[in-house]
């Protein structure tokens, strides 16, 4: 059988940003310098990125869950606000049924 998981896009953005991570420290000092502000974009792509590698370990998660709690489940599917689609910048596919291996 198929179990189509449907989530919703805004809560897993939502959430997402709930997470607080602390990616390095600006110097009191660097806040004059010049480069204060690419500092401050390398850290939130920085930041973007942990938070999207969580989010890739969760489901990973759920699939191995899923599969090993109910043998009877052949193939998992997720949904976005009930389509098939990608969050941008998430290094796991949404758009491809997981088969049991």
């Amino acid at each position: 059988s198929r179990l189509i998981l449907d989530l919703r896009e805004k809560t897993i953005h939502k959430e997402l940003a709930r997470l607080r991570f602390r990616v390095g420290r600006i110097k009191a000092d660097s806040i004059y310098d010049s480069n204060f502000e690419e500092e401050k974009e390398e850290r939130k792509k920085e930041t973007k990125k942990i938070r999207y590698n969580f989010l890739k370990s969760t489901f990973l998660s759920i699939e191995k869950t899923l599969f090993d709690n109910f043998p009877e489940v052949k193939s998992i599917e997720f949904r976005l606000d009930g389509q098939m689609k990608q969050i941008e910048g998430l290094d796991y596919d949404l758009t491809s049924s997981k088969k049991r291996s």
